[in-house]
């Protein structure tokens, strides 16, 4: 990174955290989990906007077969959906934290600033 190289500090990433939530019959998110991730979506672009960098905590660990989709875990599901909208591999973390308890405590621990 030019900004390391040359002596100055870079601000660590933005992390947005998303709870995980149940998915439909072919494993993906059901509308409430897909407004929640569309919710981050929404706070990703304002980040862009200032040139923030940021990345998505995807947390569920609910493991569920879905027909056709095989078997998928909520964080696995919302990953999918943000792929298909254009959010690369890079820019996003599944965590597969097994609750919300976990999920928040390892919130904590990576200093979240945005949970939806």
């Amino acid at each position: 990174d030019p900004a390391a190289a040359e002596g100055g500090t870079m601000e660590a990433p933005t992390i947005i955290c998303v709870l995980g939530g149940p998915a439909d019959a072919e494993g993906r998110p059901k509308a409430h989990l897909a407004l929640r991730l569309d919710t981050a979506l929404a706070e990703a672009a304002k980040l862009e906007a200032t040139g923030a960098a940021h990345r998505f905590l995807l947390t569920g660990g609910a493991v569920k077969s879905y027909g056709s989709a095989g078997v998928v875990t909520e964080a696995s599901s919302m990953a999918r959906y943000l792929t298909e909208r254009g959010v690369p591999a890079s820019a996003r973390k599944p965590s597969c934290a097994r609750s919300t308890m976990s999920a928040c405590q390892r919130a904590r621990m990576k200093a979240i600033r945005v949970c939806v």
